[in-house]
């Protein structure tokens, strides 16, 4: 009798783990995305990535958490949620939260769960730049992107007016005058996002900005009034907006309405980063609207006659898959995320991502028949002899800089500051910190 008891104990509790083994796990996901992403519109990333993970792992799902599409509502969501020790099971941001949240042990040491065999897919420096920041040793988020940020020429309409691609500040304002001469608009800006400058930050590091001022100016070491770097840069941008560089409803301009523009071949330069230009631009195509991916070409934006003597560009691995620290607690929704960031990361997720933008992973470049002009631009930068750097605003300053940057040189691009002024907002910045 025993002898029975003991085998029906043990069916009882195969079947018991086979019912937990069937049983769904819902995982979440922090996008920067106003509703779930689908490719209803055109191709996506994330809906691809996801769509996977859900075929692989059939008990395994995802519900993604929408942020808000443009970095400020983004940022809003992201702080709202740490502050409430909400995040969620994932977060897709800047990697400047990566140092924030781990201090204050929001986050996962991935170290603990993911082994070397897996690191060891990464760029070399990849995963350490998205980390180095981090007073708690460990890996608290892993890289997902190459980011390379500056500028987009509508070569067709280069070609028009019989310009090359300007490599100098001298040919960039020249071609500013031609256009505008010729009656087309140089420069497609929204500046009511004032997020949108990604044109701009290296510009100061081309004028020689580097951590080490970075935190000088933070502390008020030096003034940004009599920082050469500052001064110099703010003082290219008025000279841009003075040389009527871009249209008049700038100010009041979004950045959807001057990607739009851009697409449309209403302007002939658009300042960029990558993500944008190859999914936007991508799908403008995927949905007719627009085949600008075929006639543009990026590069990092000119260099400075009297700037520093080794060119710096914008590129980075600043967009980082942020595991949440209450994972420890819920094993089965830790090993759900674990195997999405296996997947994401493999080979099979590296193609994926590839399609879209450049991976943080190794890979290999490969210029497929009718890959368009602007793809293959893309991809080119990512192997340029530049002197690589961060967005310094994510990455040299304390964040808190952000919206007072970003007016700053919004303010410039509009004509509603003058340079003084601009150094002026810069330095009230500092003063409170």
């Amino acid at each position: 009798m025993r002898k029975l008891l003991a085998v029906l104990l043990a069916a009882l509790m195969l079947l018991s783990f086979a019912a937990i083994a069937e049983e769904q796990v819902t995982i979440t996901i922090g996008l920067p995305y106003n509703t779930e992403p689908s490719d209803a519109e055109g191709p996506d990333m994330w809906f691809d990535i996801i769509s996977l993970y859900e075929a692989t792992y059939p008990n395994y799902n995802v519900e993604v958490i929408c942020q808000g599409e443009n970095s400020d509502d983004q940022n809003a969501a992201l702080q709202m949620a740490a502050a409430a020790n909400n995040l969620p099971d994932l977060t897709y941001g800047s990697f400047g939260y990566v140092d924030d949240w781990s201090n204050v042990g929001l986050l996962l040491n991935l170290e603990d769960y993911l082994d070397e065999e897996f690191f060891a897919q990464f760029a070399a420096g990849a995963v350490d730049y998205t980390n180095a920041f981090n007073q708690n040793e460990g890996v608290y988020g892993l890289p997902c992107r190459a980011e390379t940020q500056g500028w987009l020429y509508n070569t067709a309409l280069f070609e028009q007016v019989g310009l090359e691609i300007p490599t100098t500040w001298n040919e960039f304002m020249n071609a500013v005058k031609v256009f505008r001469e010729n009656g087309i608009t140089p420069i497609s800006h929204g500046a009511t996002d004032i997020w949108a400058i990604w044109g701009y930050h290296a510009m100061f590091n081309n004028y020689g900005l580097t951590l080490e001022m970075a935190q000088q100016l933070q502390n008020r070491e030096i003034k940004f009034a009599d920082n050469e770097t500052f001064v110099k840069t703010f003082t290219r941008i008025a000279e841009l907006a003075e040389a009527g560089a871009y249209p008049e409803d700038v100010a009041t301009t979004s950045n959807d309405v001057a990607m739009a523009r851009f697409a449309a071949g209403e302007a002939a330069m658009y300042g960029i980063y990558d993500g944008i230009a190859t999914q936007t631009f991508e799908g403008y195509k995927a949905t007719g609207e627009s085949d600008i991916v075929d006639h543009c070409v990026f590069n990092f934006g000119p260099k400075f006659e009297d700037g520093v003597e080794d060119f710096c560009g914008l590129r980075t691995y600043g967009w980082t898959l942020m595991p949440a620290a209450s994972l420890a607690d819920d094993p089965a929704r830790c090993e759900a995320v674990m195997a999405f960031l296996k997947l994401f990361f493999s080979a099979e997720g590296t193609a994926i991502v590839q399609n879209y933008q450049v991976p943080a992973t190794d890979f290999e470049m490969q210029h497929p028949e009718g890959e368009s002009m602007l793809h293959a631009s893309m991809f080119e930068s990512y192997v340029a002899d530049i002197v690589p750097v961060p967005d310094n605003n994510q990455a040299y300053f304390d964040q808190s800089i952000k919206p007072t940057y970003r007016n700053a040189i919004t303010g410039l691009i509009c004509g509603t500051l003058t340079v003084e002024d601009a150094l002026s907002m810069m330095q009230d910045w500092a003063d409170t910190m």
